[in-house]
């Protein structure tokens, strides 16, 4: 089968996407210019639905129901029902949003015109499932979705967008909800629209034989947690598991935990004044489960941060009468730990991620891993270089972050699935610092922090959240699957900043984001096919409007997606001939996606992550998670600074003068300029203006001779 890499060239219509534009699913005559868009009919086993042909060539169907979902047919924090069929044709033609309901049963649709058929078509194709990430409480917006609609569905594969409840009515626990799914609802929603997809996909001209489902962020956490349940065997063959936001600790899945944390809920609406969780069982906890379920969980709004805001506790006292900062000082009290919610809590927030329920997940992660009940499947784990530099934007930032990011994950990994809350708080206080851990092993980043609020050393504060969350969560996870008997883990490295242009924005932003945290979107969604850097643009990033993207970049972007495409069709990356780096499974390597390689890949190169370190993607932050497994194991530390390569590529840009902060940053150079550092000086101070709101940090200025 061909597998389209050249975006929209031979497109008649190419859908023109507006920022400002919240709901593009109820207007598509406006999305195509107003262009001539015709209804068309598919079968499904419930019955048929109709969507709409639109004039790019495509099928979209939008809002396509995958269980009796309304709110009389389904109540509050109950597992998905299944659909009642229906006879006479049923309208998919508007988006459905989860941020604003708890009516997610929802799915959307892509496909080229002539795929739409019963029976279906011979020629099936791949199937890509995408799951929204942000933090489980936040969702996508229209016009990525559209986007990633029209660049998969055009370049080889039937693209499905599945929506799964958001924040507390997704992933909130409690002693009086039913057993299954108890804390991990969202996680049911998502393998019930996977068996959709099974049934039905070949509908659309989808083969249900190669389903490829993909995130980033929490999203990319969750693609992870359905791979772990036992529920989702046979029905996915890939996962893309990009800037996977969580980590694989088992006291993190914690149902004791996440009943303590319900309790805040509890406490608030008014449900009870304890905070003590009432035994399974008991008729307290049925009384306490009924207030839950008719709990004002949306304050009267119908804005997209409903679901964030409930997650937070940001409750507005005068509009709704929750007392939400009472109800913290409360719970703060009740553990005799001050700042319990606002480091711990809070901070992930443990209100919004899944639980081992037993049912839709009976082990935690890496045990279930290990089991090896999915062991065929193909994993792609990715990274980008700069995780977050998005998420410490401000001082402020750093200091309220740095102990849950360090102390609260290395903590966790001396815990098991039973631990409480004060197990966890406990055990957070016992690891080592901030300080103590970049004295250890991240001397060689131009400096090390002085306590936990230092912001100079904005740099190595970044890389340190960078591998305890990111880098141990890719590393466990892959040697649990690689334990539990698979042959397909493949590792990545994403190292592209923005588009070129971007180095137009220094004046105002300093080093910038770099290759920020879930910047591989850009590519993977097929952002980049419609030659506008779109995904800065969408999410506010920055205020210069959509870029262009180079020729190198479109190159490197072409390169990745050939690795992506034959992973959806045939579950192996490469593919013979292909002249392209042969991407190897169950390595120690990471392959290295960068406009700076000449072909757009390199697999155990060397890498300047930054302007005073250089590593190679053959062992790849080995040296500094080997320092974190060692105290989860209980072993000997080695500290100091790991190894270096003799040629790296520098990673930061192409002059001499290289901002700290500005590792990861890839900005292309000129073809065939290579820049090798023989000494490195950090010396002297500037501000580096912040991405969100006002003020700026200090940050060094290091030379490279």
């Amino acid at each position: 089968m061909a597998l389209l890499l050249s975006g929209f060239a031979s497109a008649q219509y190419v859908p023109t996407y507006d920022a400002s534009q919240t709901n593009m699913g109820d207007d598509l005559t406006t999305l195509f210019g107003g262009a001539t868009v015709t209804s068309i009919q598919a079968t499904t086993a419930a019955g048929p639905i109709v969507g709409r042909s639109c004039p790019d060539g495509l099928a979209r169907f939008y809002g396509v129901p995958v269980s009796n979902s309304t709110a009389a047919a389904l109540p509050r924090f109950k597992m998905p029902i299944a659909l009642t069929p229906w006879t006479a044709p049923m309208e998919t033609t508007q988006i459905k949003h989860c941020y604003q309901s708890d009516d997610c049963h929802y799915l959307h649709v892509a496909t080229p015109i002539a795929k739409v058929s019963d029976p279906p078509v011979a020629d099936l194709d791949p199937v890509f499932v995408y799951f929204t990430g942000g933090g489980y409480m936040n969702e996508g917006n229209d016009a990525g979705e559209n986007m990633a609609m029209s660049y998969h569905a055009r370049t080889g594969a039937v693209f499905v967008y599945a929506h799964y409840r958001l924040g507390p009515l997704g992933f909130a626990a409690h002693p009086g909800f039913d057993a299954n799914g108890n804390g991990a609802l969202g996680l049911a929603d998502g393998i019930e629209a996977l068996q959709w997809v099974n049934t039905n996909i070949a509908y659309f001209g989808g083969d249900a034989a190669r389903v490829s489902i993909r995130g980033a962020s929490a999203g990319g956490a969750y693609v992870s947690l359905i791979l772990a349940s036992p529920r989702s065997q046979g029905l996915i063959n890939n996962v893309f598991s990009m800037s996977p936001y969580t980590n694989y600790e088992d006291a993190f899945f914690s149902q004791t935990v996440a009943f303590e944390v319900s309790m805040l809920y509890v406490h608030m609406f008014g449900c009870s004044t304890s905070f003590t969780p009432p035994a399974v069982g008991s008729a307290e906890a049925a009384s306490q489960a009924a207030c839950l379920m008719s709990g004002n969980w949306f304050q009267g709004r119908t804005d997209g941060k409903t679901m964030n805001d409930a997650s937070l506790m940001l409750w507005n006292q005068t509009t709704t009468g929750y007392d939400a900062t009472a109800t913290i000082a409360a719970f703060n009290s009740h553990y005799n730990v001050p700042m319990l919610w606002e480091t711990q809590v809070g901070y992930m927030p443990l209100t919004t991620y899944p639980n081992v329920d037993g049912y839709i997940l009976d082990l935690p992660p890496l045990a279930s891993f290990r089991r090896g009940g999915n062991k065929h499947v193909t994993m792609v784990y990715g990274t980008t270089s700069n995780e977050y530099s998005m998420l410490f934007s401000t001082p402020g930032g750093i200091s309220a972050t740095s102990a849950a990011n360090h102390q609260f994950v290395l903590g966790l990994s001396k815990l098991d699935v039973t631990a409480g809350l004060a197990d966890v708080w406990t055990a957070s206080q016992a690891a080592p610092t901030v300080t103590q851990i970049a004295a250890a092993i991240y001397s060689d980043f131009s400096a090390v922090p002085q306590a936990n609020g230092d912001a100079t050393n904005w740099a190595t504060h970044i890389q340190m959240a960078n591998d305890v969350w990111f880098g141990r969560t890719i590393d466990g996870g892959s040697k649990a699957l690689i334990a539990g008997g698979s042959m397909k883990v493949y590792k990545m490295l994403y190292m592209f900043g923005t588009p070129a242009t971007v180095s137009g924005m220094l004046g105002s932003y300093e080093s910038l984001l770099g290759a920020f945290h879930a910047g591989e979107d850009s590519v993977d969604m097929g952002f980049y096919a419609f030659g506008t850097d779109f995904l800065g643009q969408l999410f506010g990033m920055y205020g210069y409007g959509p870029m262009e993207w180079q020729p190198a970049e479109q190159t490197f972007a072409t390169t990745m997606m050939h690795y992506w495409k034959n992973v959806m069709a045939t579950g192996n990356p490469n593919s013979a001939g292909s002249g392209y780096p042969v991407w190897e499974a169950n390595s120690e390597k990471t392959m290295g996606f960068s406009p700076s390689f000449a072909q757009g890949a390199a697999f155990g190169a060397c890498v300047r992550i930054h302007p005073c370190v250089s590593e190679s993607l053959s062992t790849y932050r080995k040296f500094h998670l080997d320092y974190y497994n060692a105290y989860t194991a209980g072993t000997t530390m080695v500290t100091g600074t790991g190894p270096s390569c003799a040629a790296p590529w520098v990673e930061a840009g192409a002059t001499q003068t290289i901002i700290s902060d500005a590792f990861g940053l890839t900005l292309p150079f000129p073809a065939g300029v290579n820049y090798t550092c023989s000494a490195c000086a950090c010396t002297g101070r500037r501000n580096r203006n912040t991405l969100f709101g006002a003020g700026s940090v200090p940050s060094r200025i290091c030379s490279c001779a």
